[in-house]
């Protein structure tokens, strides 16, 4: 039986700890504490474009997904997608036929671990395309590396902007990024977002979205075999994280699978490989 969340309990937060937590049961974003994860479900069950489910067999809940939606966009993504492997597929077809039902048309993400073996065989048997296979990555301890004191690193504010949006498009487009230029320039605040130049044009760059506690680096755009442009900006963007008072609490670097250049320069910079993704993608 499917039911609408509106409360939490210590139930729900056990269950989805315990499934969370391990790489075979996880979906993405992987909640990296008990605390967050209580934050993320509460923030679902107290709804602004988001909602939060949950599936009951025999009295026991067998499943949560939460999620939100972008109507400008029309686009939707789970936060939580973490289900009993044993019922895997009814738990899934209800809380996908129940998004079916609630935004008709909109693409729907769902995130989960490559070691999700039920996960992975659900949505690829039900449709479901692979849209993004990546390596996923946290900073353990930032190394600071010397770098090409030739590559000028420049900051992107609100006054460059304008001109950095069109470089940024030529990349972000093509890979059907939700974090194209006019997304990110909604929520311009919480970027930090690093160019490089040649000549008068920029050929390079880096972006981290911000948030209580930590940052996410997005996206990372350099011309092909350019590992010290690479390394340059990277360690400027950590950089940049780590100024004031408090430095992060966690640095998250998701890199695509095959990017040798782009993964070397962040093991060497102090990320630690945590996990193995993949995202797929659903028109509901």
């Amino acid at each position: 039986m499917l039911r609408e969340l509106t409360a939490i309990d210590e139930q729900m937060i056990d269950f989805a700890w315990e499934l969370g937590k391990r790489a075979e049961t996880a979906s993405y974003p992987r909640p990296s504490s008990r605390a967050q994860l209580l934050e993320r479900l509460q923030k679902a069950v107290h709804p602004d474009q988001e909602g939060a489910l949950g599936y009951y067999a025999g009295g026991l809940l067998q499943g949560i997904c939460t999620y939100f939606w972008d109507p400008q966009e029309r686009y939707a993504q789970t936060t939580l997608f973490l289900l009993e492997r044993s019922g895997y597929p009814q738990a899934a077809d209800e809380f996908t036929a129940f998004l079916r039902d609630r935004l008709g048309g909109y693409e729907l993400l769902v995130g989960v671990s490559a070691a999700n073996d039920a996960a992975v065989s659900y949505l690829q048997d039900r449709g479901f395309v692979c849209v993004e296979a990546s390596i996923d990555t946290r900073l353990a301890r930032w190394r600071r590396q010397t770098v090409d004191q030739a590559i000028v690193v420049e900051a992107i504010g609100p006054a460059s902007f304008g001109e950095y949006a069109a470089f940024h498009d030529q990349h972000a487009l093509p890979l059907e990024m939700y974090w194209h230029s006019k997304n990110i320039q909604r929520e311009l605040e919480r970027f930090r977002i690093l160019a490089v130049r040649q000549g008068a044009e920029i050929r390079a760059s880096i972006f981290a979205r911000t948030y209580p506690g930590g940052a996410e680096i997005i996206g990372h755009f350099a011309p092909d075999g350019a590992y010290a442009v690479r390394e340059a900006l990277l360690q400027s963007l950590l950089e940049l994280l780590h100024r004031g008072a408090r430095p992060p609490e966690e640095v998250v670097y998701f890199i695509d699978e095959g990017s040798d250049l782009e993964l070397q320069a962040a093991l060497n910079a102090g990320f630690e490989i945590n996990d193995h993704y993949r995202c797929y993608r659903c028109i509901l």
